[in-house]
């Protein structure tokens, strides 16, 4: 990769390779250079009091 992007930052030239991830129901394909990894706490952000599977209508007690 010649071009600068953001900031001035190059990326690797090995990461700018594609992998691909033997998923189901396919493959999933993408650059480790373009990709970000986002973790959700699923037990505070979905399922406490206030959480999304309250606000949607669920019964969350115990």
């Amino acid at each position: 990769m010649s071009e600068t992007v953001v900031a001035g930052y190059q990326p690797r030239p090995e990461l700018t390779k594609s992998v691909t991830l033997p998923a189901r129901p396919e493959p999933i394909t993408l650059k480790p250079s373009e990709t970000a990894v986002v973790v959700v706490d699923m037990q505070n952000a979905y399922s406490t009091e206030g959480g999304y599977v309250d606000l949607a209508g669920f019964d969350i007690a115990g």
